[in-house]
């Protein structure tokens, strides 16, 4: 069966990100799974990940419902669970990071796991820190 993991994601794309990233993000961030045509894909590992389109999809394993946010053509926000098989999430996080302004993303997490793991973006890339608890607490 395989378990779930949780991504909250947030951001805004940098004013230079390019077209087909904007045009993606776009696609990605206003529910294009309500029937829309996807545009061409960019050329990068993760539009060759087998459940892609299913990142901010959901199932019953996390509290939170699904959701996806696009404003003023650049700020996003995405909140799903998918069954990360290709490293769908680590691949989504590549692609957009080197597009979005610096600053906390949001975080991941595991079913099976009681802390998550934060993810920064860091102006080129992302930097994602599992959290770790102090001995005596419980979660």
């Amino acid at each position: 069966m395989g378990m779930y993991t949780e991504i909250c994601i947030s951001g805004a794309l940098k004013p230079s990100a390019p077209g087909d990233v904007r045009t993606m993000a776009r696609h990605i961030f206003t529910g294009w799974h309500d029937g829309k045509v996807c545009p061409p894909a960019p050329s990068h590992e993760f539009f060759e990940c087998q459940r892609w389109e299913m990142l901010f999809g959901s199932s019953y394993y996390f509290e939170a419902e699904p959701s996806v946010t696009w404003r003023d053509d650049r700020d996003f926000s995405g909140r799903g669970n998918v069954k990360d098989y290709d490293g769908e999430i680590g691949a989504f996080l590549d692609w957009i990071s080197p597009h979005v302004e610096p600053g906390f993303g949001g975080f991941l997490r595991y079913e099976e796991d009681d802390a998550p793991t934060l993810v920064w973006f860091s102006g080129a890339g992302v930097v994602v820190q599992p959290v770790v608890l102090p001995e005596g607490v419980q979660p």
